[in-house]
């Protein structure tokens, strides 16, 4: 006779496997078949939160999925909603407000926890700067809820945060909702980050409007929290906070283990970057002020640029935002990741200074400044550099790119009129070799418009370098180093 057996008379450990081919959808559908599901799969269900800044969920419900289910959640997604400021006469109100979400996942990387010994300095200040806001601005303000996740009070072993600013309308505005000052004549996009601001004009804006009040209270209250190690930013608005020149700020970059950072970026609707505004510029060049100078734990760096404005490139050109990271900041830095990014002098600078720790780089779809030769910084003068400083824990390199246009019709995606027969002769060279060793790699040049900040592929560069050899030969002799390094300490 066969004997029927049900899902409920697997082990545990067996459901939890099952549990994690599925995704959310189906994890919640099994977890409310019964009591017995619900507990064993609590902490795959619960292992990561999604919560806004706006008490868009009930209260109530959240303190209840924090006290019974608290203990499972490894990651916190915070959206951190920003509106601009309105005219008195138009209604509030109607603010779209999402409701608490539950998500699956959670961090990625094995962390110890933070540092147990500073127990925090007195919170009366930023108690006191979120009571006196509470019923200024209602659309900007960061609900009590929010201001107790990030301290770490409700969620306590929460070890990752993933922070997400969205602002209304990506910063499009209007004379009658305004993100800057009349003074500018304009109403928002890029112009966010039109002047460089001192601290007097910071603490200004902050008082001013809404969302920059919002931004530099979400920062004081994550300052605090004694437990973070692993912090990712999105969409980070290029806007310098009092919050960052406060002692806690410090502290906590101090205990973070792994950083991500990916940049907001944008167009003014007429073609000009957002790198063509002095405050954006300024503000790239003094990340290394505001977060790696005091990553003195940090191992994991993941700097993620607008795809629009990249990072680095030169000291003496216009629109471009030279590196300034540190010789001496982030001295434990084991990975690097950079996306949307040039290299530069500057960078390669770092990298030298860094190879003692170094153990994996990764860049991801990143460019050599240049447009015409001989003026252009190579990427065998980048292989060449990091080889020559003896890379010797380096045991992962990767570079690779979405695409390495080689003709105006692949960068603007238009159809070839005469198809590749058209084509001259030493793209179709390129080609040919490809075709004909997969293993060698187009580096991709590009250069930035000098009005309107746009990033444009010097193509002519792209196909002589690969054509010369010399970019392949430098990358093919860091790559024997780096899997000779990984075989040895492997072993």
């Amino acid at each position: 006779m066969v004997e029927h057996r049900s899902l409920s008379d697997l082990p545990p450990e067996v459901l939890m496997a099952v549990a994690s081919h599925l995704p959310l959808e189906g994890r919640l559908a099994l977890s409310s078949t019964t009591s017995g599901f619900r507990h064993i799969l609590a902490s795959a269900v619960f292992r990561a939160i999604t919560v806004s800044n706006l008490d868009g969920y009930d209260r109530d419900s959240f303190a209840r999925v924090t006290s019974t289910y608290g203990g499972h959640v490894e990651h916190v997604h915070f959206r951190c909603l920003l509106f601009p400021n309105r005219e008195p006469s138009e209604s509030n109100s109607d603010a779209n407000i999402p409701e608490m979400e539950i998500s699956s996942g959670g961090a990625d990387a094995d962390v110890d926890g933070g540092d147990d010994e500073w127990e925090g300095e007195s919170n009366d200040e930023t108690d006191q700067a979120n009571d006196a806001q509470e019923s200024k601005r209602p659309e900007n303000q960061l609900s009590a809820t929010a201001v107790a996740l990030l301290r770490g009070d409700t969620l306590p072993h929460v070890r990752s945060l993933t922070v997400e600013f969205v602002p209304e309308s990506d910063f499009e505005g209007s004379e009658e909702n305004k993100w800057v000052e009349d003074e500018y004549q304009v109403y928002g996009t890029i112009y966010i980050s039109q002047a460089i601001e001192d601290m007097d004009d910071v603490a200004k804006a902050e008082k001013t409007f809404g969302w920059r009040d919002t931004m530099a209270r979400v920062w004081r209250s994550i300052s605090v929290n004694q437990v973070i190690s692993v912090l990712e930013i999105c969409t980070l608005p290029p806007n310098i906070t009092t919050a960052w020149h406060e002692e806690w700020w410090s502290r906590f970059l101090g205990r973070l283990e792994r950083l991500t950072i990916g940049m907001w970026g944008g167009d003014n609707g007429a073609g000009w970057k957002s790198n063509t505004t002095e405050g954006y510029l300024d503000f790239l060049e003094r990340l290394d002020d505001y977060f790696f100078v005091h990553g003195q734990n940090m191992r994991f760096l993941h700097i993620v640029a607008h795809e629009g404005n990249p990072f680095g490139g030169s000291d003496f050109l216009l629109n471009y935002a030279s590196w300034n990271l540190g010789v001496r900041c982030l001295p434990q830095l084991q990975h690097l990741r950079l996306q949307n990014c040039f290299h530069d002098e500057h960078l390669r600078d770092f990298l030298r200074g860094h190879m003692n720790s170094l153990e994996s780089l990764h860049f991801i779809n990143c460019m050599a400044p240049g447009m015409l030769e001989p003026d252009v910084s190579s990427w065998a003068e980048f292989f060449t550099v990091i080889l020559e400083s003896g890379p010797s824990v380096l045991k992962s390199l990767v570079v690779e790119n979405n695409s390495v246009p080689l003709t105006h019709e692949e960068e603007f995606n238009v159809e070839p009129k005469w198809g590749n027969l058209g084509e001259p002769e030493d793209v179709r060279r390129v080609r040919e070799r490809l075709k004909a060793d997969p293993t060698r790699k187009l580096f991709h040049y590009a250069y930035l418009d000098d009005k309107y900040g746009m990033v444009f592929a010097g193509r002519d560069v792209i196909v002589n370098r690969f054509l010369m050899g010399e970019d392949q030969a430098a990358y093919d002799r860091l790559m024997e180093v780096v899997k000779a390094n990984a075989a040895r300490l492997s072993a």
